[in-house]
């Protein structure tokens, strides 16, 4: 992108007619027209623009100027400001229902998304982008609303009511949608439909794929599948074929992944610690704790879980330690907290009382009525 060409605040004022930027935001160029740094300094502008034609009762205006807001906010990764003017917007009667609109409701669901806030997603959904597509005609937007619609519904454990949006699409689809196929078998398999969910995903298989990950998840959803089904031989027939399609792409992050799988494959099915922990070495070594960090935690959970039930006491207590100075690191009080509860079960095993009785008295500093997490037993 060439800066030469993005505007500056003296050829165009924050304070020109909202409608102005309303038109060049939502445009399909507004990256090639706006910098970061002008639309920072504009949504603080905006903001107090947006008070002062509400307490004037300037009602286009005022729908126009929290539009700007909005968009702005979802390009800056602003999801706080987003939210904060979202329901604001939602509620106007002013804004004119077209496909600007629609593109407005976008960038809400998104926040909510990014945020978690899948009821609000859902609620977003099924009141106002629905309805207002259906109104617009726009049967790619129907479509792209009810997949999310599906992935919101899936990630609040309603596997049932996602099963049917999914169903209803997929037959749309006449079978020919990956995405579709893979995520109604998740909710197969959620719900205990196992025939489905192996057939399903062994129709996976026939697609070609264009994105080798694709190709990846599917194998490593056949590893996981016949490993829990003691189905050993299809299991590892299965992670191998996943190993060759990563190596074949020159993907050390996804060769990671597999060896991680590997090492809980080893422990669950063998309790064979030196395989589980070599596979669990060689994963640690590629993965990133700032690029990985979720694959990264749960890996040094499982092996210091290793060490702890093979008594290698200290190498379990330099693990767990790690674990929770990176997720202190992250400010993930959950990841802390089962960190610490961790180094609490090793001082125990050694009958550390005081020790123990510290970590405790720290863990009591925190509130642990929404946590969720498993105790170790």
């Amino acid at each position: 992108m060439n800066r030469d060409s993005l505007i500056t605040k003296k050829e165009l004022d924050f304070s020109e007619n909202p409608y102005i930027h309303f038109e060049l935001l939502l445009s399909h160029r507004f990256t090639q027209i706006y910098s970061k740094d002008y639309l920072e300094e504009a949504v603080k502008e905006w903001s107090l623009e947006a008070d002062r034609y509400l307490k004037d009762g300037e009602e286009l205006n005022h729908s126009l100027i929290v539009s700007n807001i909005i968009w702005a906010s979802y390009f800056l990764d602003d999801f706080q400001t987003l939210t904060q003017y979202s329901d604001k917007l939602v509620s106007s009667k002013s804004l004119p229902y077209s496909i600007f609109r629609m593109r407005i409701y976008g960038a809400i669901d998104y926040s909510y998304y990014t945020t978690q806030q899948y009821d609000k997603s859902l609620k977003l959904q099924r009141e106002h982008s629905l309805p207002l597509a259906n109104f617009l005609g726009d049967k790619e937007q129907i479509w792209k609303i009810k997949i999310r619609q599906g992935v919101y519904l899936y990630s609040l454990g309603k596997y049932e009511e996602s099963k049917n949006v999914y169903e209803e699409l997929y037959a749309q689809s006449h079978g020919e949608d990956f995405y579709l196929l893979t995520n109604l078998s998740n909710n197969y398999y959620k719900l205990g439909y196992s025939n489905k969910y192996i057939s399903f995903q062994l129709r996976a298989l026939e697609f070609e794929f264009k994105d080798y990950r694709n190709l990846l998840n599917v194998y490593r959803n056949l590893f996981l599948y016949y490993t829990a089904n003691k189905d050993i031989s299809s299991a590892l027939q299965y992670i191998e074929k996943a190993k060759e399609v990563a190596v074949n792409n020159n993907d050390s992050t996804e060769l990671a992944l597999i060896d991680s799988y590997l090492g809980t494959f080893y422990w669950t099915q063998y309790r064979d610690h030196k395989k589980a922990l070599e596979n669990f070495d060689a994963a640690q070594q590629v993965l990133s704790p700032s690029d990985n960090y979720i694959k990264y935690i749960d890996l040094l959970g499982e092996k210091g879980d290793v060490y702890f039930r093979i008594d290698s006491l200290s190498k379990a207590r330099e693990i767990f330690k790690s674990a929770k100075d990176l997720a202190l690191s992250k400010s993930n009080t959950v990841d802390y907290l089962d960190a610490l509860i961790n180094l609490a079960a090793i001082e125990l095993k050694q009958n550390n009382m005081q020790a123990a009785e510290e970590i405790f008295d720290e863990i009591n500093l925190y509130p642990l009525d929404d946590v969720d997490f498993p105790l170790l037993t």
